[in-house]
């Protein structure tokens, strides 16, 4: 006669259950991808870091300044320099689009603002189609803060920094009048930054100044962001486009 076995014990070895790896990694990774959204998004409509935009590098240049001296693009580099445009004997509103006296209220309010380490200056390239002798340059803007430079080189020269490289229109074809000869031009300011990178342009003689103050502060925050989540920051900005 055959033993009965007790079918209660087969199958009495308990199984561990085991984790599931597959169903834990996924579930991290929808979390992960979920929060990275989440950021994204944030980031882009609530921008807690506003920046101005790359718009493209600045020509590099080689000209000399109001006493004769050589000066090439390199001088500008590490400082903010607004670029601006005009030619010797620019001084009457009613011919000339940026006028001396333009230049000098720019140059009078960037003295008024805050930009700590970094410095800043305004450069005005002639566009008279021959280089002005020094003792002639009726072009003259006064600063103790801000440092004023005036560019200029031979035809070929301006037509390759200004027209392409700042891209501002203006003609080769002078104008004589009965007190002065005229040279037609779009009125047009370039902030540069101190990597020589076109950061805001501004198409008129005379600026908004509330807007100039607000770029050249975007800026200076921009310059001092030393630590790596900040650079790493100012980085997503540029990507998402949080431009004021």
């Amino acid at each position: 006669m055959l033993p009965v076995r007790n079918s209660s014990l087969v199958g009495s070895v308990e199984k561990t259950p085991s984790l599931d790896w597959r169903r834990i990694l996924t579930i991290s990774l929808y979390t992960f991808l979920t929060l990275a959204t989440v950021g994204i998004v944030s980031f882009a409509v609530f921008r807690p870091i506003l920046v101005l935009p790359r718009i493209r590098l600045s020509p590099g240049f080689v000209m000399s300044d109001q006493t004769g001296s050589p000066i090439t693009s390199e001088t500008f580099r590490g400082q903010l320099t607004f670029y601006t445009f005009s030619y010797s004997g620019c001084d009457e509103a009613s011919i000339c689009p940026q006028t001396t006296a333009d230049i000098q209220r720019l140059t009078t309010h960037l003295e008024t603002l805050e930009t700590g380490s970094l410095d800043i200056g305004v450069a005005t390239i002639l566009l008279n189609p021959n280089p002005v002798d020094p003792a002639d340059l009726s072009l003259t803007i006064e600063s103790d803060q801000v440092k004023w430079q005036a560019l200029q080189g031979d035809s070929l020269r301006n037509k390759y920094v200004v027209g392409q490289g700042f891209q501002v229109y203006y003609s080769e074809e002078v104008i004589g009048l009965s007190e002065s000869d005229r040279i037609p031009f779009a009125p047009r300011i370039v902030l540069v930054d101190g990597l020589g990178i076109i950061r805001a342009e501004y198409r008129s003689s005379q600026p908004d100044l509330a807007v100039i103050t607000r770029d050249v502060e975007l800026l200076v925050k921009e310059a001092e962001s030393s630590g790596r989540l900040s650079k790493i920051g100012y980085e997503a900005a540029h990507l998402f486009v949080c431009y004021p």
